[in-house]
């Protein structure tokens, strides 16, 4: 999960943690591209878009899928503007407007691996 907004990540990693996933947390599209890189378990992708540095959402996306072309994506964001299509990113994964509700984020997850929506257990 890669937020520039601390809070926003916590938020977000508690509710899939709560729903059974396991999540690691990127402050940057920097250090979540190196994550990526040497973690081959990872096996999507959640972004915001607007993200300072040299690697916004976006580019985020595009470099991580260049890595690991079956990697899953999910882009978030709080800014209308910059949503592309109606509900896709730039062909590669679905976007979630913030703020979400729990329920959706944990929907879109599920979607993303297949999973029926409803709850999931802890392992």
């Amino acid at each position: 999960m890669v937020d520039d907004h601390e809070g926003t990540r916590d938020f977000t990693c508690s509710v899939l943690q709560n729903a059974g996933f396991a999540v690691l947390a990127c402050a940057s599209g920097e250090e979540a591209l190196v994550t990526i890189a040497q973690d081959p378990t990872i096996g999507l992708l959640i972004t915001d878009i607007m993200m300072p540095g040299r690697l916004d959402g976006w580019r985020l996306a595009e470099s991580s899928k260049a890595l690991r072309g079956g990697l899953r994506i999910i882009y978030i964001t709080a800014g209308p503007s910059v949503i592309r299509t109606q509900g896709q990113g730039p062909g590669l994964g679905p976007l979630v407007p913030k703020p979400c509700t729990p329920e959706q984020l944990i929907v879109s997850v599920q979607r993303m691996f297949g999973l029926s929506p409803g709850p999931r257990r802890r392992n």
